[in-house]
């Protein structure tokens, strides 16, 4: 608490010379961590050797401690998500530069959020999801069932594997038979397939049945744009970038399909999973799992939400980097006459050579935060394995679960967390 203070007093000698917005992220996260760690205190609410029991003098004035520390700390939360903190200079008014597509509105999205204009986005891409084909709408409709399905397999596997554990432990149980489960433990892998459904029977006849509605959403996509250019004026044509129109096009082709395939298939299964597991293991085991897993879950969440949009907008630099690559070496190959005719070879590869360097120093702060991010994850899901494992064996060690039990919280929470690798890919593309 001591160094969160210390933090805000530095925060505050340096940042509070003007307007102010909000709190580093540092700072937030350093807050974060702290509320979460005097929660995890309440695991030993029943542990007789803790406070919480008030058997004695000691152990009343500790609980006592406890409360006033865990009050202090709420507010502090509290404070960080709420109260003033880094002071943001105003944006400086940037002239916008002619959109692309005339006829079409600029919308400047830096520093906006994925969720703004969630609804608008929705309407947009409603007709790509539902289209007028009824036989496409079927098609639609079984692919939501199929996902349905492959929830209720994610909650079956690790339970069967429960169940085989059970029966091969000597001890409460005697040993009997178990191929049936065995055969039936196979089959719900083979529906579900590798353990993260990405190549499963389940996922092979969705994804053959999505085949047709990929291609309309392609098509209809790729027509509109085709007649959105010939729809636009001689003098835009005469001075447009083709390399940088080409490299446009075929990226907004390419990303209503992958928004479609990344919001129905990736991050709703996800976020249905998470919701699944916290229930399951609050009725299967006790309020506290489900507690662990929905505080890692939140972090987890919230940390990629939080440290992608940060990155976002170098993400779009070197997009923006990338396009201008494109258009100079198209352009000067379309122009090639001229640039021999002026003998401007060496120019055209000097101007090239300059962009992709750009481009590169854009691609390596990229990179860079991606990797920040991976390790940001890496580190809030170990922590929540971490404490929902050695609270687990703890329950196995008084007797209060089985071996079964302690390999199904381990194989269910890992098939949990290997989907959430890719959340911050879903999100950015989302966004």
């Amino acid at each position: 608490m001591d160094v969160s203070f210390f933090v805000l007093r530095i925060e505050s000698a340096r940042y509070f010379k003007a307007h102010v917005t909000r709190h580093s992220f540092g700072l937030l996260l350093f807050w974060s961590l702290a509320f979460v760690i005097e929660n995890l205190s309440f695991i030993s609410w029943y542990n007789p050797h803790w406070w919480f029991g008030r058997n004695t003098r000691i152990q009343e004035a500790e609980f006592g401690l406890f409360i006033s520390r865990y009050v202090i700390m709420v507010l502090i939360f509290l404070l960080g998500l709420k109260g003033p903190g880094l002071y943001q200079p105003p944006p400086v008014p940037v002239q916008e530069e002619p959109t692309l597509l005339e006829g079409s509105s600029v919308i400047n999205r830096r520093g906006q959020s994925a969720f703004k204009g969630l609804w608008q986005k929705t309407k947009m891409l409603w007709p790509f999801l539902w289209p007028s084909d009824r036989a496409l709408q079927v098609k639609v409709i079984v692919c939501f069932g199929i996902l349905g399905a492959g929830r209720a397999v994610n909650v079956l596997v690790p339970y069967m594997y429960k169940i085989i554990v059970n029966h091969l432990t000597p001890g409460k149980v005697a040993i009997t038979d178990p191929w049936h489960l065995i055969l039936i433990y196979v089959a719900l892998r083979f529906l579900q397939g590798g353990g993260t459904g990405g190549i499963g029977l389940l996922s092979n006849i969705k994804a053959f049945l999505w085949i047709r509605i990929q291609q309309f959403t392609s098509r209809t996509l790729q027509v509109r744009l085709f007649a959105h250019l010939h729809s636009l004026s001689l003098n835009w044509h005469l001075n447009r970038k083709t390399g940088e129109v080409l490299r446009m096009v075929d990226r907004g082709a390419n990303s209503i399909y992958n928004l479609l395939n990344y919001l129905l298939f990736n991050i709703l299964p996800t976020f249905v999973d998470i919701g699944v597991a916290i229930v399951y293991f609050i009725f299967a085991f006790n309020g506290w799992f489900g507690l662990i897993v929905f505080v890692t879950m939140v972090l987890y969440v919230a940390m990629t939400v939080l440290i992608t949009e940060w990155r976002t907008k170098y993400r779009r630099e070197m997009n923006e980097k990338d396009n201008a690559a494109k258009a100079k070496a198209v352009d000067s190959l379309l122009n090639f006459e001229t640039v021999k005719y002026y003998s401007g070879e060496d120019f055209e590869v000097e101007r090239l050579d300059l962009a992709i360097k750009d481009y590169q120093h854009c691609e390596w702060d990229t990179i860079a935060s991606l990797a920040l991010l991976n390790t940001a994850q890496n580190s809030i899901i170990t922590a929540g394995l971490l404490t929902g494992t050695l609270y687990c064996g703890k329950l196995v060690v008084e007797g209060k679960l089985g071996v079964g039990d302690f390999v199904l919280f381990v194989t269910y929470t890992i098939q949990l967390y290997v989907p959430l690798n890719f959340f911050g890919t879903y999100y950015r593309c989302v966004s």
